[in-house]
């Protein structure tokens, strides 16, 4: 019979449960922390080395640590959220058995610390990028928070979407990981909008994570106008995608929880 989740607990409950996964993504050494920050900063320098072998200049600006950056970290925080808070029924399932803790606290846990962890990364990568180079950047922080807002609410309302679609259709998961791979491709962490060719553009605005990097990448470089990003367009789809989660796991809450 249908029925509705419970409220979520008290926040001291969904801190536990944060602490949980923070011992168990990173362990209780610093080293794991210190890879969080150390794997986007090497994809970042490897992509950047091997297309300034390539071309003498990225798309954008002047530095091509900066014009990666801006691309590689917003799509990072919307994919690995996604897959965190997809996840989030079978990596919390043990504690789900105890009636003080319900399943939005799984996943609302997960959320809050993947897109913490993220957020913390991107302010210490593009600091440091800020202070190794000259990129000749001016920072819109309100463009930039928009951008984060943008990646951080797709990936709940998909990541919703995805832990019913995981919980009742395991094979999902994997098909999600095949599906993913091209978008790191055409997601505009390589160039610009502009580039393509009018006919893949009118493609590619469809796709809700080109508007996160263009909205980055003008919160970075000031002559860069990325008019076609559509902020409303992008949360229509977080919505979309999240309620759609919320109302198919309230429907069948007992058995995503038992398995």
């Amino acid at each position: 019979m249908p029925h509705t989740l419970p409220p979520p607990a008290p926040a001291s409950t969904i801190t536990a449960m944060m602490l949980r996964e923070m011992s168990t993504s990173f362990g209780r050494s610093p080293g794991g922390y210190i890879w969080a920050v150390a794997e986007p900063v090497a994809a970042i320098s490897l992509m950047a080395y091997v297309f300034s072998v390539a071309f003498p200049a990225p798309m954008l600006g002047r530095d091509f640590f900066l014009f990666y950056a801006t691309g590689y970290l917003p799509f990072m925080l919307f994919l690995d959220v996604v897959n965190k808070v997809g996840t989030a029924v079978r990596f919390s399932r043990p504690l789900l058995a105890y009636p003080a803790v319900t399943l939005m606290d799984a996943l609302i846990a997960r959320w809050v610390l993947n897109v913490g962890t993220h957020l913390v990364v991107f302010v210490l990568v593009m600091t440091g990028i800020e202070v190794a180079r000259d990129t000749g950047a001016i920072y819109a922080a309100p463009t930039i928070l928009n951008a984060l807002a943008m990646a951080a609410a797709l990936a709940a309302g998909i990541g919703l979407l995805n832990a019913w679609l995981i919980a009742r259709l395991p094979v999902w998961e994997r098909f999600w990981g095949m599906v993913t791979r091209p978008l790191f491709v055409v997601s505009g962490v390589f160039f610009t909008y502009e580039s393509l060719p009018p006919v893949l553009r009118d493609i590619a605005w469809y796709n809700p994570l080109m508007h996160i990097t263009a909205a980055m990448r003008g919160g970075a470089y000031p002559g860069y106008d990325a008019a076609f990003v559509s902020a409303p367009f992008v949360y229509g789809v977080a919505l979309a995608c999240g309620v759609t989660g919320l109302m198919l796991i309230y429907t069948a809450e007992r058995d995503i929880i038992h398995g």
